[in-house]
């Protein structure tokens, strides 16, 4: 059966929709069949996978009008898109918040709607969620096993993380006791001192509730918006797309299923000189170039290498002996025709080490 998730946060602009579009995808890459739902009035949800909301006969706030679903069938409402394994059910931009139909409704007609026969049909349902608390927020919390909560690393975060642990707790207490919660940190900079604070302060609140994933600043995310296409596909190598592959494995980690590490793409099918020498020497999980003279200093955040599943304290050491170390063998640093030299020690490690680091 199905697992729903909902991507949700009262508070505005901190990639709600990126990442829904961006998991959605991730997921369906790696074999999983995908339901996204637009639950937002600005539908860019649904024109970031390609659809025109022209072409939307009933959208997500038909799902509301009573007797509709029932009279149509679900098939109606759903389209699919031109990815594989993933689909869509659509906003047509016309979500009233205030309509007073919507205001009696309750909150488990989603819950009704994703019954076992739906959920059947998918591997994961992934609903945008509209910075705001609503019913059509509320419907998706109650729906949900999982609540993804994105969020900036900025100070002014905090009293929206407040406001979606209340509305987490509501939830709870009124009939889903078991919905799990996972804080995302997005629009992340390694660089800035204050970003660097924040995120210890929620290591420290969240602990294991905060996605070892991080989602740093990254510019084709924001051109993969205007294209109308997920990031995972505008630019598979670049730093967003890989990270978003990283919390797809998360999340697959978090239901317990079968964990797919990221693929780098081969050094064959680059397009030019200039991009192989790019994968070469620079580093997406770290962000910048490994020049040999770089140290990793862990426990800091400021060289956090997005391999890794949790911070860990290594040995201080260059970047390419630390993720040799640590047997990150999918990491594309590791996959190119330039050799790195490695100390004997290194050379020679017995599988059995190998083995317990779980690679």
């Amino acid at each position: 059966m199905g697992h729903v998730i909902a991507i949700s946060n009262v508070k505005g602009g901190v990639a709600k929709t990126s990442t829904t579009s961006a998991l959605g995808r991730a997921l369906s890459k790696m074999g999983h069949n995908i339901l996204l739902v637009d639950l937002d009035a600005q539908a860019d949800l649904t024109t970031s996978v390609g659809i025109t909301l022209s072409s939307v006969a009933y959208g997500t706030k038909d799902l509301f009008t009573p007797g509709l679903i029932e009279k149509l069938g679900v098939k109606n409402f759903v389209h699919a898109t031109s990815y594989e394994k993933l689909d869509i059910i659509p906003s047509k931009g016309e979500i009233d918040w205030y309509d007073k139909g919507l205001m009696e409704a309750n909150d488990h007609l989603l819950s009704a709607l994703f019954d076992s026969q739906f959920r059947a049909r998918y591997d994961f349902i992934i609903m945008d969620c509209a910075p705001a608390i609503n019913i059509y927020a509320l419907n998706a919390l109650t729906a949900a096993d999982l609540v993804i909560v994105p969020t900036q690393a900025e100070f002014f975060s905090a009293n929206s993380l407040i406001k979606m642990m209340r509305v987490i707790r509501h939830v709870r207490q009124n009939g889903r006791p078991d919905l799990a919660y996972r804080v995302l940190v997005t629009m992340y900079s390694q660089r800035t001192r204050i970003q660097r604070t924040v995120m210890e302060e929620f290591r420290n609140g969240f602990g294991e509730n905060l996605f070892a994933t991080t989602i740093e600043i990254d510019t084709k995310i924001r051109e993969s918006q205007s294209a109308h296409t997920p990031i995972i596909d505008y630019r598979p190598i670049s730093r967003g797309a890989i990270q978003y592959q990283n919390l797809a494995s998360e999340v697959l980690a978090f239901f317990k299923q079968p964990v797919q590490s990221v693929a780098p793409i081969p050094l064959t099918e680059q397009k030019t000189a200039k991009t192989e020498e790019t994968a070469q020497t620079f580093c997406p999980f770290l962000g910048f170039k490994d020049d040999l003279k770089t140290v990793m200093n862990y426990p800091s955040d400021l060289n956090h290498c997005h391999r890794a599943s949790k911070p860990a304290a290594p040995k201080l050491g260059h970047q390419a002996t630390h993720c040799l170390t640590q047997a990150y063998l999918g990491c594309p640093m590791l996959q190119t025709s330039k050799k790195i030299s490695l100390p004997t020690e290194l050379q020679e490690r017995p599988p059995s080490l190998w083995n317990k680091l779980g690679f």
